[in-house]
């Protein structure tokens, strides 16, 4: 869901632009956002057809050990509790 903070803002021209000529503004958040009940049916039907995360990696998306560590230093960040 944080992605949203990310990902909006970097098309916020595009949106603005498209709202402007008469779009409807809920269609760029649908398209350059992430929306928690999508993701939650994602992750269920992953669940549901691989057992876990690394499998639908490893097994759905041909991606090995070494790719997904790769994927995972670039794009995940570890949030500590303070």
């Amino acid at each position: 869901m944080r992605s949203n903070e990310y990902l909006l803002p970097m098309h916020e021209k595009e949106s603005s632009e498209f709202i402007l000529g008469g779009g409807d503004p809920g269609i760029p958040d649908a398209l350059f956002g992430v929306k928690k009940n999508y993701l939650e049916s994602s992750f269920a039907e992953v669940y549901r057809r691989y057992g876990t995360i690394e499998r639908y990696f490893s097994e759905g998306l041909k991606i090995n050990s070494k790719q997904q560590q790769q994927l995972q230093d670039l794009y995940l960040v570890v949030l500590s509790h303070q």
